[in-house]
This record gives structure tokens, sequence and C-alpha cells, in this order.
């Protein structure tokens, strides 16, 4: 039995792969994985009563538990800035939850631009 070159299949007469088989069976094996999930994110200002009460933490918690990347940093003004990427089902559950009153003080408000 001939040992093949690395990145070659030798076939039982001894021909090597043609590139564009090589090149074939990459595409079906690309085709084959499967999809990645789309991404998404946010950046958002969050008014209310946000600072003093936990929002930051419970908010950092809530988004490393759907597997997103997270930021809360309380701003000069009383509210706070929150940055979230992801998979985009988990950041639309997450922005559901800003805003669905579940949340640690009282949100009033948010501003919010996608990233």
């Amino acid at each position: 039995m001939a040992v093949g070159v690395a990145g070659t299949d030798e076939q039982a007469t001894g021909d090597r792969t043609t590139g564009e088989e090589v090149a074939a069976h990459a595409a079906e094996a690309h085709d084959a994985a499967p999809a990645r999930p789309e991404e998404a994110g946010f950046r958002a200002i969050v008014h209310g009563h946000v600072q003093g009460v936990g929002f930051r933490w419970a908010t950092t918690r809530q988004a490393a538990a759907l597997g997103l990347a997270c930021d809360a940093q309380n701003l000069p003004d009383g509210t706070v800035l929150v940055t979230a990427r992801g998979e985009a089902a988990a950041v639309a559950t997450l922005r559901d939850w800003l805003r669905g009153g579940r949340t640690p003080g009282e949100v009033t408000r948010i501003d919010e631009d996608p990233v």
C-alpha cells in the first residue's frame, strides 16, 4: 500500500486526487457544517432608578447566562450604559429583560442603538 503525500489521497490505482476534487470535498464539508447563529448587539443608555440597586450586576449576570458579551457602566448623570453582543436571539432576550420590569430598580426609558 502506498503512502500518500500529506493533503492528498491515493486511490487504488495510485493516482492522486486532483486539486479540483480536493476543493469539491472541502466545499461539501463546508456546506455540511452547521450554520453559525446570526450575531447582533446593542448599546443602550438606561434611564430611571438604576444606580445603587444592583442593576449593573443583575444585567451582566443575565447576559452571561444567555452567553453574551456584556458590559454595564454607571454614567455621571445617573444612567447606566449597557453594551451587549452575541447570538441574535439571546440579544433580543436581554433587550426584552431590560424592558420587562424585572430588573433591580426602575427603568423608565431606554435609548438604544445597534452595534
